[in-house]
């Protein structure tokens, strides 16, 4: 299947899909060390049955790959590159596709992601990753407020509180921002925490890893993978503190918007690499 119409066939948020496109404007603008000239010219992906005796209606028995010309994508550690669902398969060949006259390793996220969940070259368990990120939820940037600054102190409280309303009322929890120096989390939330990231596969847990370390928040990264905030939002407010002095001061623009696009990239492609990760296998029609 050629993928040069690959983006009109994502069946995800398009909200999401545009904050990738818009970011990769920066990534390739960005120098690289060492220039890899790209050396294929078409993309494809095709979809491998894994047992012939299987049912061809069974998704559970497929899966993709992605070519480069005529030859199957291989990760770093050299294990040929299957992808379990469609929109990611598409994900990753869009990267290649969209490459110019040299590769930007850096602009690839789908393909360093699933390069990680296949390779796994830290050795990684399930339990690591949500242990991760369980201890991660007292040093969210959400949850310390700035008590020297009364003014930003209410804008974080009125951002913040759609955010820590529905995250309590799906976790049973009562998880708010601290005044505090020091922030403490409970035995019972982290538990609520564990229990909900325990629900979710490998390669899934590998995307919000990824996403919540783009953001420095496990709780910003959990709402935007249910949908209740968009990742422009979710970028917006894990930077409350930065936009709240560049509004009082003023904005070096192209260091702040080039920063800020890069976080958007990074946090994005996380996150709908997680969603393609959780979902039932998709087949081509």
């Amino acid at each position: 299947m050629n993928v040069s119409l690959i983006t009109s066939k994502f069946r995800t948020c398009f909200r999401c899909t545009r904050s990738v496109r818009l970011s990769a404007k920066v990534e390739s603008a960005q120098p690289a060390t060492k220039k890899l000239k790209r050396f294929y010219k078409e993309v494809s992906i095709q979809k491998t049955d894994l047992n012939n005796s299987a049912s061809k209606n069974d998704d559970m028995y497929h899966h993709f790959n992605v070519f480069l010309d005529k030859r199957c994508l291989k990760t770093p550690g050299g294990k040929q590159l299957n992808v379990q669902n469609e929109s990611l398969a598409m994900s990753i060949a869009n990267e290649w596709l969209s490459q110019k006259e040299f590769i930007a390793p850096t602009s690839m996220h789908f393909t360093s992601l699933i390069n990680t969940c296949i390779d796994n070259p830290l050795q990684l368990k399930t339990a690591d990753i949500v242990s991760h990120l369980v201890e991660r939820l007292e040093s969210d940037t959400i949850m310390s407020l700035e008590i020297e600054n009364g003014e930003l102190m209410q804008v974080q409280l009125s951002s913040l509180r759609p955010i820590f309303t529905w995250v309590n009322q799906q976790w049973g929890s009562n998880l708010h921002p601290s005044r505090e120096l020091i922030v403490s989390v409970s035995e019972t939330c982290k538990q609520r925490c564990t229990d909900y990231l325990n629900k979710f596969s490998f390669d899934t847990l590998i995307g919000l890893k990824f996403a919540s370390d783009s953001l420095k928040s496990v709780l910003l990264t959990v709402a935007a993978f249910e949908q209740q905030i968009d990742c422009e939002s979710a970028v917006k407010l894990s930077v409350l503190e930065e936009d709240f002095q560049i509004a009082k001061w003023g904005n070096v623009e192209w260091a702040h918007d080039m920063s800020r696009l890069d976080t958007l990239s990074r946090f994005s492609s996380a996150i709908l690499f997680a969603t393609f990760s959780s979902e039932v296998h998709n087949v081509f029609k």
